[in-house]
């Protein structure tokens, strides 16, 4: 079992975009010129440090959320939804006038979502803004960049570990900013304790032998890198090893923000202090319950995990 949270909860700072996402359900794309009708639309909160941070609170952890938006993104309603999940809001800024993040995901059957961004507000997030609001007391047991430039990361990273002294975990997931800046992250990488990279991202970066490349780079720099495989679980690179968890078949529903699920609750199992094993097989069910659901923040709570996690265990022993 996934020791039990330690009290009182441990606190995340989650540090990146805050959306509102638009989301279409299809039977089909349309052709050029065509108009078809779509099977099912939903206006909701999203944005990878904001997923983060709602899957952080359902596994039983605290969450700060860090980032910029704008009123619309309040007026909506959802400040008051991610207070009600128990989020601290006060440290997202909120811009008066301009319009905040979105993002329009197109889910069509049986194919990959497919998904257009808009940074809006998102591109107000500064390094002063990231690093007053982690030093904000209390301190944050992990800092977790999602889907942050690469310079914006390497900036607010250097600074927090030369005034921290490496009293705060720092992880990195570059999710839609790695096309295109490769070498920064080449760069910018080495200051993550943890780097959560999917496979395509891993062969952007590190080339065709990208698993060979990641367990050298483990092995130089002393990190842990996570290769996160989709529908076929994921990889764990530590110094204690290599590891591999398989996920189940599922018919997925909408996989938006499952990867911010799955980073979430390897975060938490780690610092609670579980087995890095045990960490990846909670994250792997983890993206796969988020699978399940619609909705980029839909993530599963920590009892809804660790039920699907004893079922799995229960029935490979039959």
């Amino acid at each position: 079992m996934i020791p039990m949270t330690l009290k009182p909860p441990l606190l995340h700072a989650s540090v990146g975009n805050i959306n509102v996402d638009l989301t279409i359900y299809l039977e089909k794309l349309p052709n050029p010129d065509e108009s078809i009708k779509a099977e099912k639309f939903s206006v909701g909160k999203g944005g990878g440090a904001l997923n983060y941070a709602v899957a952080v609170s359902r596994y039983g952890h605290r969450a700060r959320l860090i980032g910029v938006t704008g009123r619309l993104f309040e007026s909506l309603g959802f400040m008051k939804e991610l207070e009600k999940e128990g989020i601290d809001t006060a440290s997202i800024v909120m811009n008066e006038e301009g319009l905040p993040g979105f993002s329009t995901i197109i889910n069509v059957k049986g194919e990959q979502r497919r998904l257009i961004t808009y940074r809006g507000s998102n591109l107000l997030l500064s390094k002063e803004i990231i690093t007053e609001r982690v030093k904000r007391s209390p301190l944050p047991r992990i800092i977790h960049f999602a889907s942050l430039n690469p310079s914006l990361f390497e900036a607010s990273a250097s600074s927090i570990i030369a005034e921290m002294q490496k009293k705060i975990l720092i992880t990195y997931d570059p999710g839609t900013e790695t096309k295109g800046n490769e070498e920064q992250i080449k760069k910018a990488m080495r200051l993550a304790d943890i780097l959560f990279l999917n496979e395509k991202e891993a062969m952007t970066i590190f080339g065709e032998d990208a698993e060979g490349s990641v367990e050298d780079y483990v092995s130089k720099q002393k990190k842990i890198v996570v290769l996160k495989k989709g529908s076929r679980g994921g990889t764990v690179f530590s110094g204690k090893g290599q590891f591999s968890c398989p996920a189940q078949t599922i018919d997925p529903v909408d996989t938006t923000g499952a990867g911010d699920a799955f980073d979430a609750v390897f975060n938490s199992c780690y610092i609670e202090g579980a087995e890095i094993e045990q960490c990846l097989r909670a994250a792997v069910a983890a993206g796969t319950l988020k699978s399940l659901k619609s909705g980029s923040s839909s993530s599963p709570s920590r009892e809804e995990i660790e039920t699907y996690m004893e079922r799995l265990k229960t029935s490979s022993q039959i």
